[in-house]
C-alpha cells in the first residue's frame, strides 16, 4: 500500500508544485493606466448649404401659419411640404436650403391666419452661395 502512495503523493505535489510555479509567474493585474493626452474633438465641417429666413414686421397674431411656394413654368403656385411651419416668437421663421436647391426659383413665402393667407413676399431666387441666409421681410398692415 506505501508503494502505490508514493507515485500518488508524488504527481499531486509536482502538480501543486507547478500550480504555485504559474501563479507567481503571471504577472499582477494592471490596476492604474499610464497618462494619456486627452483627444481634442474634430468640428465636423459645415454643410455645404444655405438658409432663407423670414422676418415679418408688423401686427402678428399668436396662429400665423407660413409656407413656402414654388412656381412652375405654368405659372402655378405649389407648396413645398418640408418648409411650412408656424411663426417663432419674434415674428421669424428659417429654411435650411440644400446644396442641390441654391439658386433655383422662383419661390414666395405665404403668411396665413386661420388657414387664410394674409400676406406674401415678393418672389425670391434661393440663395446662390453656401453659408448664407437670405433675408424675407413681409410687412403685415
Amino acid at each position: 500500500m506505501k508503494v502505490k502512495l508514493l507515485p500518488f503523493l508524488t504527481l499531486v505535489f509536482t502538480a501543486v508544485f507547478t500550480a504555485q510555479l504559474f501563479l507567481l509567474s503571471t504577472p499582477a493585474p494592471v490596476t492604474a493606466l499610464p497618462p494619456r493626452p486627452t483627444p481634442t474633438a474634430v468640428p465636423a465641417p459645415p454643410l455645404p448649404g444655405a438658409q432663407i429666413r423670414l422676418q415679418l414686421a408688423g401686427e402678428m397674431s399668436a396662429n400665423n401659419w407660413t409656407i413656402v411656394q414654388w412656381q412652375d413654368a405654368a405659372g402655378s403656385w405649389h407648396d413645398v411640404s418640408g418648409w411650412q411651419g408656424e411663426l417663432e416668437a419674434d415674428g421669424s421663421k428659417t429654411w435650411w436650403v440644400g446644396q442641390e436647391l441654391l439658386g433655383s426659383g422662383p419661390f414666395r413665402w405665404l403668411v396665413l391666419l386661420d388657414g387664410t393667407a394674409v400676406a406674401h413676399s415678393d418672389v425670391f431666387e434661393l440663395p446662390t452661395q453656401p453659408g448664407t441666409t437670405l433675408p424675407i421681410l413681409i410687412e403685415l398692415e
